[in-house]
């Protein structure tokens, strides 16, 4: 009986010795990779620039596909796509954050007048929500349709001629001087939209948890639409149906007219 007894205190020894060497190694030299484990987290930041030129006689489509990070858009007088990408990375060092921010990989695609920019997140993440992350911000001609779709991170829009469509999962979404149809669907986060002409097209904003402003805009059917948080429309027309939904909060409508209205 002894000797069972004997083994099982000489594996219970042996674990004990390859965990403390363990413990020497990672205390000297920490883990040669990222480590999921660890919350230090030290961040490291790079910029790159790209610009590609396109038809300004058409179109621009630009479609932005982000799992982590801002997506921010803006119209202007030029005839170049210009594409700037702020990376971040995290390690527990800022020499292996360092290294890091350089293997973190986006793409940047072009079809003729139709851009896509897509970051799709690393298998590399940190348990503390500490994640790489890539922002965009991009400059266009007025003439742009958009699309965006993010996970996590806020998204904006200003200045363009065209449909807009929005989808983020968390995040404040603000828009801002558009001429075009108007979708945007976010599930946590404030909708923000201001000077929208959508013309003969709607306007549908809608956000899970976080509230919904509407402010000198005009479309055919206009729907806002907030499970929990607070809807304010102000200097709002709709020539067709104004639709305003909210399970949890106040409704606030000034100096607006629809030809039919349902709060």
């Amino acid at each position: 009986m002894k000797k069972p007894i004997v083994i099982v205190l000489l594996v219970v020894a042996l674990a004990l010795v390859c965990v403390g060497i363990g413990a020497v190694v990672f205390f000297a030299n920490g883990f040669q990779t990222n480590n999921p484990f660890d919350v230090r987290n030290i961040s490291s930041q790079l910029e790159e620039s790209k610009t590609l030129k396109v038809d300004t006689e058409e179109t621009l489509t630009l479609k932005v596909d982000d799992v982590a990070g801002d997506v921010t858009v803006t119209g202007a007088d030029v005839d170049t796509v210009q594409v700037k990408a702020v990376k971040t990375a995290y390690d527990s060092s800022q020499a292996r954050a360092d290294a890091e921010v350089k293997n973190v990989k986006y793409t940047i695609e072009q079809n003729g007048n139709t851009i896509t920019l897509t970051y799709e997140l690393p298998k590399s993440m940190n348990f503390n929500n500490n994640v790489n992350t890539v922002d965009f911000i991009v400059t266009v001609p007025n003439e742009t349709t958009v699309d965006v779709d993010t996970n996590f991170g806020e998204v904006g829009v200003t200045d363009t001629k065209g449909n807009v469509d929005i989808k983020n999962d968390f995040g404040d979404v603000t828009v801002e001087n558009i001429e075009g149809a108007l979708t945007v669907k976010t599930n946590s986060g404030e909708v923000n939209a201001t000077s929208i002409k959508a013309g003969s097209e709607n306007i549908d904003l809608s956000s899970d948890f976080g509230g919904v402003t509407l402010e000198k805009a005009g479309g055919k059917d206009i729907t806002l639409d907030s499970n929990s948080g607070t809807i304010t429309l102000n200097e709002v027309r709709a020539t067709g149906e104004l639709n305003s939904n909210t399970d949890f909060g106040n409704t606030k409508f000034e100096n607006g007219s629809a030809d039919s209205l349902h709060i």
